[in-house]
């Protein structure tokens, strides 16, 4: 299976009443479903999910990544806002 016989199936397609359907493709239905599942364990409490996710990534044995902050790329024949004017 190459790379455009795999995008085929997953393009938008026209359902029998003639409109534009959404494509779907399986893992990111996939990762939908893990993450409701996740959050009707904490009864959709955003606080208690954070505060789960936050304990995992505490927990999780591999090495962390903290990559340093990057300034943004100033635009070409950008002018500088009111706020980075002042600094």
């Amino acid at each position: 299976m190459t790379i455009f016989s795999t995008a085929k199936r997953y393009r938008s397609t026209r359902s029998i009443w003639g409109k534009l359907s959404m494509w779907t493709n399986p893992i990111v239905d996939e990762l939908h479903r893990i993450r409701e599942e996740h959050a009707a364990h904490f009864n959709f409490d955003l606080d208690a999910i954070v505060a789960d996710l936050r304990r995992v990534e505490a927990e999780w044995p591999g090495p962390k990544i903290n990559p340093p902050p990057r300034r943004p790329k100033p635009r070409p024949n950008a002018e500088p806002d009111d706020a980075s004017a002042t600094h």
